[in-house]
């Protein structure tokens, strides 16, 4: 396996200078996500930037203390999402990799039983995504989208069970072995 650098720094700004995209977070690629990443942070910082210059009655330039609010707020809301596509892509790449026994079981005897939710799981991450607050949110249409903000799927029972009695089984040879 080859090292990938992954982090998510805790600082995205200096004075009004901003850094987005795998500059500031750099994940696996196992997702696919690092340009979508990228542009997420950007409609964040174009929100969080039209919304203090377009300020009622604002005569004046913002003062230094209005930008570093203003960019401080935008680290903050972006590094929780940031964490979180982290670590899906870190545990995609770990799966994808067969690193370890539970990614073993996990990719062998319980993924292929999972049919969409996968794909349906990736789909309600990606439809969370922050949106650009100055512009009127499209109709979003397509064959097959689903809004998947209001669903959750989970898995079947039956799947459930069948894996976890294999994982059971598989820590019982290992210790008799």
């Amino acid at each position: 396996m080859t090292a990938v650098d992954e982090y998510v720094l805790e600082r995205w700004h200096n004075g009004r200078i901003v850094c987005i995209g795998d500059s500031v977070h750099k994940i696996a690629p196992h997702t696919g996500q690092g340009a979508n990443c990228a542009i997420e942070d950007a409609a964040v910082l174009a929100s969080a930037l039209a919304q203090l210059v377009q300020l009622p009655g604002r005569k004046t330039p913002p003062s230094q203390a209005e930008w570093e609010g203003i960019l401080s707020a935008v680290t903050q809301l972006r590094r929780q999402r940031m964490l979180q596509v982290a670590h899906a892509a870190s545990m995609a790449m770990r799966l994808h990799a067969l690193d370890g026994f539970f990614m073993r079981i996990l990719a062998r005897y319980y993924l292929p039983f999972t049919g969409d939710m996968p794909a349906d799981r990736a789909s309600k991450g990606i439809a969370e995504a922050p949106l650009l607050g100055f512009l009127p949110v499209p109709e979003r249409s397509g064959p097959g989208w689903v809004l998947f903000g209001s669903e959750s799927k989970t898995c079947s029972p039956v799947v459930l069970s069948i894996v976890l009695a294999m994982v059971g089984v598989g820590f019982f040879w290992i210790t008799l072995r």
